[in-house]
């Protein structure tokens, strides 16, 4: 989103919406609006970040929507023995999206967008 053209005031408040396919946090479905006000020390609050030359812009407000895809490695001959520090590839469409290693009880946890996972 783009600040509005005209300037902020103590009391203003402006409204910003996340692109397309972004939610707030990133949750599917998620919101897809927030809002930043003026103080009275004239500071803009909410989500965002002064970048040095620059308007304000989100920081980690609004980001891709996915979904968390965790699970367990296990030895495929005995299925109690969880496996530690293996390395796990997440694949969406032929690409690497994102490489995660197994704590010690096997378990992983990736973030991932919509769409076929590998």
């Amino acid at each position: 989103s783009e600040l509005p053209s005209e300037s902020l005031k103590f009391g203003d408040a402006a409204t910003f919406n996340c692109l397309d396919g972004y939610t707030l946090g990133g949750v599917h479905g998620g919101e897809t609006t927030y809002q930043i006000s003026c103080t009275s020390a004239g500071d803009l609050t909410g989500m965002i970040e002064a970048v040095a030359g620059g308007p304000p812009v989100g920081k980690g407000v609004c980001q891709l929507a996915g979904f968390t895809l965790s699970g367990v490695v296990f030895d495929a001959q005995d299925p109690s023995t969880k496996l530690a520090d293996v390395k796990v590839t997440i694949m969406q469409g032929g690409n690497e999206t994102a490489v995660v290693f197994t704590n010690a009880a096997g378990q992983y946890e990736a973030r991932v967008v919509e769409g076929n996972v590998t």
